[in-house]
């Protein structure tokens, strides 16, 4: 019988392309609602309330909640654990930033360039981001398009995930991620919680939306996963044993519950189950680079080409978006994570 734990051991998995096809998702539910044709995006005609883009957020924070649990229980430097992380996000989102600030900014500002340059807001929107006090806006950009007035926004995930990170912190110094049954009560509290109050699930701050808190859900799973990974079997049966329980009791009172368990569970065993190995059609993580640049690059191809198509517009930002998430990993992202080295804790 192979557990997770067999399967973390070795460096086989599809991962890098689960995270490609759901950083693509993405692109293209937003392909759907930032044309002004969101009531007709795919996955919400077939389900009446969710998007590929919620999915495709969710699977993130699953496989993230699982591989970040991990990283701080193997080396459980804070320094490091920080730095690490630090250097995974900050590159690219600063790169995304810069370039949204001024040349898309300057370029689509309705404002005279001395007067948007001069606006204080320019500067507010590289330095809030940077803090996680995220902020869509730029003087007079996007203002006439369907989605109006947020040049990038994919950007409010980040802020989710740099809490999710902080969590693990303090599960790691309370000894939770080395004590299943400890942890295991703790995340059905939290569980029940959330069925409660979302607002007071894992402290989350109250003037957060309630529906944004299904992220931090499939990262506790994650978490979770990895607790108890010595005791989870990762097994094909199980995902379509999953999908049908989640299928017949879909519209039960514990729907997110059940979508939770089942979708993270599946997105999981694809990802590092040794029948299902594709890992070598990609060894390259281009899925950040997609997800942080594709909503500028989107809204900007709106602004150019209205009326576009969501089918034609995916293709179209696709072409754009796919070069530079590619440019921005090979050049910028994987040489930042090379200086992890450099980090305290790490072994030289």
């Amino acid at each position: 019988m192979t557990t997770f734990s067999d399967l973390l051991e070795t460096p086989k998995n599809n991962l890098n392309l689960i995270r490609l096809l759901a950083a693509s998702a993405v692109t293209f539910s937003h392909a759907y609602i930032l044309t002004g044709h969101a009531n007709a995006e795919p996955w919400f005609v077939l389900t009446g309330s969710q998007t590929f883009a919620y999915l495709a957020v969710f699977i993130f924070f699953v496989i993230s909640g699982l591989l970040i649990s991990r990283s701080f229980d193997q080396n459980r430097n804070i320094g490091h654990y920080i730095g690490s992380r630090a250097l995974r996000i900050y590159p690219a989102l600063f790169l995304a930033l810069l370039l949204c600030a001024l040349p898309l900014g300057l370029v689509f500002t309705n404002l005279p360039t001395s007067d948007y340059l001069q606006n204080p807001r320019v500067l507010h929107y590289i330095t809030d981001n940077l803090k996680f006090n995220i902020n869509y806006e730029l003087p007079g950009v996007f203002v006439n398009i369907p989605v109006a007035n947020s040049v990038n926004g994919s950007l409010w995930t980040l802020a989710l995930e740099a809490y999710a990170y902080l969590m693990v912190i303090v599960f790691g110094l309370l000894g939770l991620l080395r004590n299943r049954n400890l942890f295991n009560v703790v995340a059905v509290m939290l569980v029940l919680i959330y069925l409660k109050e979302p607002a007071g699930f894992l402290l989350v701050p109250g003037e957060w939306d309630t529906p944004l808190f299904m992220p931090l859900v499939g990262f506790l799973l994650g978490a979770l996963v990895y607790a108890n990974r010595s005791h989870i079997q990762c097994r094909l049966r199980y995902v379509v044993l999953a999908l049908a329980i989640y299928y017949v009791f879909r519209d039960s009172a514990f729907h997110r519950v059940l979508f939770t368990v089942a979708v993270g569970y599946c997105a999981l065993a694809v990802g590092f189950h040794p029948k299902l190995q594709l890992n070598a059609l990609l060894k390259n993580d281009y899925s950040y680079g997609i997800y942080v640049y594709s909503f500028p690059i989107q809204q900007m191809i709106v602004a150019l080409v209205p009326n576009e198509p969501p089918l034609l517009h995916f293709l179209f930002a696709g072409i754009c978006i796919v070069p530079l998430a590619m440019a921005s990993w090979h050049l910028l992202e994987k040489p930042a994570l090379k200086l992890k080295r450099y980090l305290p804790g790490s072994a030289k």
